[in-house]
């Protein structure tokens, strides 16, 4: 991890989680005549495009559109920041890294989101609501390094998950790190490809 520049961070339990949101969103499945493929479509087009549900041109009853629409309201209300991520994030910046968030997000999250941190500490981002696609297309990394003005080889990708996000960047060459908080015996693990933590404040030992 010597030398690195740019240290890239997923958003969702990764910096915030929301632990009650998987019960809510079945529940529309479950309630609703509408498929589960129509749903995720339509979720795709909200976090792939700056519209909103009812402009989207799907043809699914108004109740649907109010169940996603009281769901993203409780995601929001739900969704807390990690005790540790603040203050993780502020010391990575003192010691003049730059720190990008990489998130696969609808518009109607942005701004409550952001509201969550004291201030918007992130030096770039790549919202895919913004930049229309979504992660892991390997379209966003190059967009991170096209805007940053940083190359790969000089980032730190840090996600939750192994198949979406590690491997992922480890495709285009850049080092990666996991964040397993449901690890219980060691704080740092040294895997083959990958290093893994079971905390954000785990990177302050790793990150000189």
């Amino acid at each position: 991890m010597k030398d690195k520049k740019l240290i890239a961070f997923d958003l969702y339990d990764t910096c915030i989680h929301h632990p009650k949101n998987l019960w809510y969103y079945r529940k529309i499945f479950e309630d609703s005549d509408v498929s589960k493929k129509i749903i995720h479509e339509l979720w795709d087009i909200l976090q792939r495009t700056q519209i909103n549900i009812e402009d989207a041109n799907f043809d699914i009853p108004q109740k649907v559109i109010t169940d996603i629409n009281d769901l993203t309201k409780k995601n929001i209300e739900w969704t807390i920041v990690y005790p540790d991520t603040i203050k993780t994030l502020e010391t990575l910046k003192n010691r003049w890294y730059k720190i990008a968030v990489v998130s696969n997000l609808a518009q109607k999250y942005e701004k409550p989101l952001r509201d969550l941190f004291p201030q918007w500490i992130f030096d770039y981002e790549v919202l895919s609501f913004k930049v229309w696609e979504l992660k892991p297309n390997p379209w966003i990394f190059e967009y991170l390094k096209d805007t940053s003005w940083i190359d790969f080889k000089d980032m730190v990708m840090v996600w939750d998950k192994l198949d979406m996000d590690v491997a992922w960047a480890q495709n285009v060459w850049m080092d990666a790190i996991q964040i397993d908080r449901a690890m219980k015996w060691w704080n740092i693990r040294y895997e083959k490809d990958y290093i893994k933590i079971s905390t954000l404040s785990d990177l302050l030992k790793i990150l000189k």
